[in-house]
């Protein structure tokens, strides 16, 4: 006979974080994990995305992500939060310039080539880091993302993640 799981107590033991903000009424917002004993259950990080949580287009961009990942494979943070770039071996700088895609197998993508990794990440074929590849190709989409980065406050977006009630966020 197979040892059977003991049931769970609500708010014994199980709670929903991310790099130590608890929220048990919004469960899967940019990339909460469920905890229990201390262990990762479910799924695990295969990408996180770091994006600007106090532009209104990036954060739309980043819940956009969230809603399509059907396979929980995004961790999408703000890089405002406390450590967070640094936690992922970058500085302030660096994600203020671009968005910044971290996988779990090591690689670390930046620009256009962390949209790519993302979209990847969602859809069943992967191919648009391959796509990303192809020379003139990739030389175009560097010149959108170069635009869309430039413009981005012209774009509809959403209530910036940073100016949230309880973000975690430090600037």
């Amino acid at each position: 006979m197979q040892n059977a799981t003991p049931p769970i107590v609500p708010n014994e033991i199980d709670k929903y974080v991310t790099h130590g903000y608890a929220d048990n009424h919004r469960k899967r917002e940019f990339g909460f994990q469920l905890i229990r004993n201390g262990k990762h259950m479910g799924n695990t990080v295969r990408l996180v995305i770091l994006f600007d949580g106090s532009c209104n287009f990036c954060t739309a961009c980043a819940e956009l992500l969230r809603v399509l990942d059907w396979r929980h494979r995004l961790h999408c943070l703000p890089f405002q939060a406390p450590g967070v770039p640094q936690s992922h071996g970058l500085t302030v700088a660096q994600c203020e310039q671009v968005i910044w895609a971290i996988s779990s197998n090591g690689p670390r993508y930046q620009g256009t080539q962390a949209v790519s990794a993302a979209l990847d990440a969602i859809v069943v074929f992967p191919f648009f880091l391959l796509l990303y590849q192809v020379p003139g190709i990739k030389h175009m989409e560097d010149q959108v993302y170069a635009w869309v980065a430039k413009h981005r406050r012209f774009f509809p977006g959403m209530r910036p993640y940073c100016e949230r009630p309880g973000a975690p966020c430090s600037t």
